[in-house]
């Protein structure tokens, strides 16, 4: 077999672990109406920034996701630096924001961070499949 087929296939694997976990997370936390999003290419990029969003009310968070999609999207296409150390970047700040929503202590987003990143994300693939269904510490 050729390296590329199993590559694809931990692509896909991973994708759609990663859309499980950002579907039951948005469903845990009151966003049932657009956690299908989770599992549409591009368009999960919204799901990813409202559970992240910072604001006291579910409207606040909605808008706040929004104009952060937007931001994201025009970075993407102006592409002013690397286009990949934008994108890693972001989904390492989205991560950690999920890490600290789930943990409740910024102290424990950044280690749970630094695990990731160490574990080459299989620690929030396991973190996120213990927690998925858990609503957030943090609003």
């Amino acid at each position: 077999m050729n390296i590329h087929f199993f590559e694809i296939l931990y692509f896909i694997l991973f994708y759609v672990i990663l859309s499980l976990i950002y579907y039951r997370t948005a469903k845990a936390n009151g966003y049932e109406e657009v956690a299908y999003l989770s599992f549409i290419p591009i368009i999960n990029i919204y799901i990813m920034f409202l559970l992240i969003a910072k604001g006291n009310s579910d409207i606040e968070r909605r808008a706040s996701a929004k104009k952060m999609v937007i931001l994201f999207t025009c970075l993407f296409i102006v592409g002013i630096v690397s286009i990949k150390l934008i994108v890693i970047l972001i989904v390492s700040y989205l991560i950690y924001r999920i890490f600290y929503r789930w943990s409740g202590d910024k102290t424990y987003g950044i280690f749970y961070m630094i695990l990731n990143v160490f574990t080459c994300g299989i620690f929030f693939i396991i973190y996120g499949l213990l927690h998925m269904n858990k609503p957030f510490r943090v609003a």
